[in-house]
């Protein structure tokens, strides 16, 4: 539904629509920073426990229970599973990442909703410590559940990502 259309909603059904964009907004920003939080201001992991005790809950408020993760950027299968999310992101390719998510579009229908979000995030390749751009668009689709909005389906588009020192028509 697009904006004039829901200009003529009724004033409560509008509210509704701007309460579930905005907590979903919320989620993408939370998942943001905990992914990045993972990382001290030297550039370097947390202690693993440290990194546990913020993604577990992170996933457990995000992520459906069945949900499907597509977003390494080796091209690596989607996992699918809280308990298999919280696996990957446990982890890090990176020794450091801002991960900015920005133009959200935010479709929502009934209990269903789709956002395409635009990512931008330096980054630090954990095995070559090469400083990187990263430039891609997230696909999500989302549930509401009695415990409120949840990513589902979260799939990962990349367009480059390239080393900091060149141009990103450059491959790397």
């Amino acid at each position: 539904m697009d904006f004039t259309a829901r200009k003529r909603l009724d004033p409560a059904r509008r509210l509704q629509l701007l309460e579930d964009a905005e907590e979903i907004r919320w989620m993408k920003a939370y998942y943001a920073q905990v992914c990045d939080d993972k990382f001290g201001a030297d550039h370097r992991a947390r202690p693993q426990a440290e990194i546990d005790a913020a993604v577990r809950p992170m996933v457990e408020r995000v992520f459906a229970e069945d949900a499907v993760w597509g977003g390494a950027p080796d091209g690596a299968p989607p996992i699918q599973g809280r308990e298999a999310i919280f696996q990957r992101l446990r982890l890090s390719t990176w020794t450091f990442a801002m991960h900015y998510y920005v133009n959200p579009v935010i479709e929502i229908d009934g209990d269903r909703a789709h956002a395409r979000w635009m990512l931008w995030e330096p980054c630090t390749a954990v095995d070559s410590n090469t400083a990187m751009w990263m430039s891609a668009v997230s696909e999500d689709d989302y549930i509401r559940t009695p415990d409120g909005w949840r990513l589902r389906n979260y799939v990962v588009h990349y367009k480059f990502l390239t080393p900091f020192d060149r141009p990103w028509t450059v491959r790397a």
